[in-house]
């Protein structure tokens, strides 16, 4: 793979003969996100609808990505915005790449347990797509459940059952 840093076109250049997966390439520059199809095994996300081609990938789609910022981690993180003007200012909405990676990156050979930041790669119905994985939190009567507060659901049940005869 060949970033087009130096040009200051950006995106990926001469990328046949790589292979991506639960991956964004977004916002490139007036050179595109990428100069020629990219391999997929889908679950991609580009801005521009140059990259890719399978049926999983999204393409020109805005990523939803919030600007450079320590969102937790060792570097500066770009965030999936989760809703209007959340995690930052610049958020109009939640992110297209939200639930929408291939959970089977969390095993073999990839076996990507973490994000970036190290947060639990698989924290909602699947795994998102890029490198940030948005954490989801339970509602707070459910909080409150687990935290030893009285109950708003049912605790116990009996539920009947027939026994035939043959």
């Amino acid at each position: 793979m060949k970033l087009r840093l130096s040009d200051g076109l950006g995106g990926i250049s001469g990328g046949s003969w790589i292979t991506l997966i639960d991956t964004i390439v977004a916002n490139s520059g007036r050179g595109g996100d990428c100069d020629a199809p990219v391999a997929s095994n889908g679950h991609n996300l580009s801005s521009d609808g140059t990259c890719f081609a399978s049926g999983t990938d999204l393409s020109n789609i805005p990523p939803g990505l919030a600007q450079p910022a320590n969102y937790g981690g060792p570097t500066e993180t770009l965030a999936l915005c989760t809703g209007p003007g959340v995690p930052d200012s610049s958020c109009a909405g939640a992110s297209p790449a939200i639930d929408a990676g291939d959970d089977s990156v969390t095993g073999p050979p990839d076996n990507l347990t973490t994000d970036q930041r190290g947060r639990p790669r698989l924290s909602g119905a699947h795994v998102d797509i890029g490198a940030y994985e948005v954490q989801h939190t339970l509602p707070s009567e459910v909080r409150e459940t687990m935290s030893g507060a009285p109950s708003p659901f049912i605790s116990s049940a009996t539920i009947p059952s027939t026994v035939g005869s043959g």
